[in-house]
């Protein structure tokens, strides 16, 4: 398949070869400079380009005219985003991209009125307020934009079904401006995203809750940061012959509590301090990685994909001088497949510099055969949800010795999670697993804890 950073490349080499002709074309008549080349080309590509001028152009007309038009009326805002557009740049590349986003804004801008507004906020997302009579309104125009855009057209000689997902908000119950209106109708559209292929979501007062749950976690996350009061605690990982601990998990803690790492990762990406959060892990990972183990750290495809996200990684493990060969990341499994497929590139170029993959909640209900071989990984960590009750369940028994052998054949290590009964660990033992964790062997225990517990 091919990758998107071809596509760009190209763009750019197409970009440069059209600034050297223009430069030799103008020469002769004016002094050319830089600057003048550069303005002329901007002037092209919104001509190549328009969607991506009306992006720079849109958000801000649209949220001052939004904010202006509501008063005294009952509006609805929609958030509407093409599905899989990623997987459609990959397919089309970025120019035909660009045309399946101009295809949407053209569409919805017959659903606008006279006292409507209608923006573009991203390549893949735009915004509709509309003046609604009543609630009941929300659900036919959202099945109405779905049945109109979501029909199979050709585009390049190829046939091509757009697919979206939308979310909406209500003025004024659901915000006082657009900002709120807006925040509503995104946290609706992850609503609909869970929904599947053409769904649709009305925001929610449970939304809202959980919206404010994020903030209330930002707030602690920066509150224990610069009052150092979010810390880590250690699970080790043992073999399971000798129990000799070969690994230890890094778990993130504020107050006492467990704080899942992906969340705030999302939470910290939302208001632009990922590399505050970031750095600030990496340098607690530094000092816990003089103790002579691998030191393991979860991560999700999502996140793990993003070159921005891979490059504070990188940026912060070279900063504190980390070594590769004493890290493993720990991608978690429960992800779909596109979300996997994804973020396999990058984990390929993690596994080049010398770190630890494993493959982390094998055997959960979400889980992807295919991933066992197609993800670069060291170590399959088999789910808890397999080994609860594997002595009394035949099914479980027979699932986690499938895995192991599989593991086996393909040459990777396995770990048995959530390890808490005698007979849990006996299982484990007949079934050929590798290591294993749980409260049987170790709780979670703090870096003094593990250096005295390694040193026995």
């Amino acid at each position: 398949m091919k990758e998107r950073d071809d596509g760009q490349k190209t763009d750019k080499t197409k970009i440069i070869g059209v600034r050297e002709k223009l430069i030799e074309v103008l020469k002769p008549y004016f002094d050319v400079g830089d600057k003048i080349v550069d303005e002329i080309l901007g002037e092209i590509q919104k001509i190549v380009s328009p969607i991506r001028t009306k992006i720079s152009e849109s958000r801000s007309e649209f949220i001052l005219k939004g904010d202006k038009i509501l008063k005294g009326r009952t509006y609805a805002l929609f958030t509407i985003q093409i599905r899989h557009f990623d997987s459609l740049i990959l397919y089309l590349g970025d120019v035909l991209g660009e045309e399946i986003s101009e295809i949407v804004f053209k569409e919805l801008q017959k659903f606008a009125g006279e006292n409507d507004a209608i923006g573009i906020i991203s390549d893949r997302r735009f915004c509709l307020l509309k003046e609604i009579s009543e609630r009941e309104d929300i659900n036919e125009i959202c099945k109405s934009i779905i049945k109109i855009i979501s029909t199979r057209r050709k585009i390049d000689s190829r046939e091509i079904k757009i697919t979206l997902n939308i979310g909406a908000s209500i003025f004024p119950e659901h915000g006082s401006n657009i900002a709120e209106l807006m925040k509503a109708s995104e946290s609706a559209l992850e609503k609909s995203v869970k929904l599947g292929i053409n769904s649709y979501a009305m925001f929610e007062y449970e939304v809202r809750e959980e919206i404010e749950r994020k903030q209330k976690l930002l707030q602690d996350i920066f509150k224990g940061i610069s009052e150092e009061k979010i810390y880590f605690v250690l699970q080790p990982i043992f073999t399971v012959k000798e129990k000799e601990i070969k690994m230890l998990e890094i778990l993130m803690r504020w107050e006492g509590k467990y704080l899942d790492p992906n969340e705030v990762i999302c939470a910290s990406e939302e208001v632009g301090a990922i590399e505050e959060i970031m750095d600030y892990t990496f340098k607690k990972i530094s000092e816990i990685s003089k103790i002579d183990k691998i030191i393991s750290v979860n991560i999700s495809p999502r996140h793990i994909s993003q070159d921005a996200i891979l490059d504070i990684i990188i940026h912060d493990i070279e900063k504190y001088g980390i070594e590769p060969g004493k890290m493993c990341f720990e991608i978690t499994e429960k992800a779909s497949s596109e979300e996997m497929n994804y973020a396999v590139k990058n984990i390929k170029k993690l596994k080049k510099m010398g770190f630890w993959i494993a493959l982390d909640d094998f055997g959960s209900p979400n889980t992807i055969l295919s991933h066992a071989y197609e993800t670069p990984t060291d170590i399959i960590k088999v789910d808890s949800s397999i080994i609860r009750s594997v002595s009394k369940d035949n099914f479980r028994r027979v699932i986690l010795r499938g895995i192991t052998y599989i593991a086996k054949e393909l040459g990777k290590t396995t770990i048995a999670e959530g390890v808490e009964k005698e007979e849990e660990l006996e299982e484990v033992v007949k079934a050929g697993v590798d290591m294993l964790q749980g409260f049987l062997l170790s709780t979670p225990i703090s870096f003094e804890e593990a250096i005295k517990l390694i040193k026995t």
